[in-house]
């Protein structure tokens, strides 16, 4: 993010650097950066044994990241001069992080208010599965549950919980929807998946998957690699996964279908829940920034090209006629 982006939402970063300069008894900035720069190329700070503040002089221009929150603020001469000034009044540093709102929270706020609600004058759904563990065979994972959330204008822009005995439902609910699909690596997992458990045909997955954007093939290729929706979501957003792994989804589905036991229940559609907002986030985000920053060099596109690139049938196969032998070709489960 850029120094002027940084002031404009809360966040650590700034306290951070100002405790640690604190820490040096070193309070100005600039004096700061000069005595790190005699330390080496690369200078890390620990928070006990955990790395909190990276800075680099290893590259044509000076950086430093919060690794924790994963923020990094690129050090050219003009952001030095604004940080060394900030960065002289702790006052100040306190009154931006009270009066600013976080990088979410302004996109959640911007969604309710009815930013970015329609895409091409479409409305569009994003929604999120938990299964049984997925083999090779997709066809063999079970519907747990699921959540969506509606971008319809005219909406309440509510987040929604499918229990399991509604897959069918909630395929033809999708299926019959005048709008867009938006999940993360729905196309090659969600879509076919809960397809199988509604008892849809090839045919009517397939229509399914025509109407869908995944945020996942946008940068699988524009990247040229897989991005989890995780790495993703806190790189982009700073919010990450409420559990582990997806088989702990499934064991707690168990725990409450085998035992009664509501808080397990309740943990789960957290989960979900949270990957659909997660989702819905980093959609935003993707929109808004219509740029991302990959090891050190900024990516950038379009609105058209993040459409464009996100529709499901620019990775189909030419060779390949069956869900089954496209997936083989790609990805077998969820990021």
């Amino acid at each position: 993010m850029t120094f002027d982006e940084l002031t404009q939402v809360k966040n650590p970063l700034f306290q951070t650097i100002h405790s640690l300069m604190m820490k040096q008894q070193t309070p100005l900035f600039k004096t700061f950066l000069r005595h790190q720069s005699k330390k080496g190329s690369q200078v890390i700070f620990f928070q006990r044994s955990t790395p909190q503040v990276q800075i680099g002089f290893d590259t044509e221009i000076p950086y430093i990241r919060d690794i924790t929150n994963r923020i990094e603020l690129q050090l050219d001469e003009e952001t030095i001069s604004k940080c060394h000034q900030l960065l002289k009044n702790q006052k100040t540093i306190t009154r931006l992080n009270k009066d600013n709102k976080s990088i979410d929270q302004n996109l959640r706020d911007d969604f309710v208010a009815g930013n970015h609600r329609l895409i091409h004058n479409k409305p569009y759904l994003v929604y999120d599965i938990e299964t049984t563990y997925a083999t090779n065979n997709l066809r063999d994972a079970k519907f747990l549950i699921a959540y969506v959330i509606n971008s319809d204008p005219d909406g309440t822009a509510n987040f929604q919980h499918i229990p399991d005995i509604r897959a069918e439902q909630l395929f033809d609910y999708m299926l019959n929807f005048n709008g867009y699909i938006i999940g993360y690596n729905h196309v090659w997992f969600d879509n076919p998946v809960l397809g199988y458990n509604a008892g849809a045909t090839d045919a009517q997955i397939q229509a399914l998957q025509e109407k869908s954007l995944d945020p996942f093939l946008f940068l699988y290729q524009k990247l040229g690699r897989r991005v989890g929706l995780n790495a993703l979501s806190k790189a982009l957003v700073n919010i990450g996964k409420t559990l582990e792994s997806g088989t702990e989804a499934e064991k707690l589905y168990n725990a409450y279908h085998q035992q009664g036991d509501e808080a397990a229940l309740k943990e789960l559609k957290k989960y979900c829940k949270n990957d659909v907002k997660m989702t819905l986030l980093v959609w935003l985000a993707l929109v808004e920034q219509q740029k991302l920053r990959r090891e050190g060099e900024e990516v950038t596109f379009t609105y058209e090209e993040l459409i464009e690139w996100s529709q499901s049938h620019l990775t189909s196969s030419s060779t390949a006629t069956s869900h089954e032998e496209r997936q083989q070709k790609t990805i077998f489960h969820k990021s």
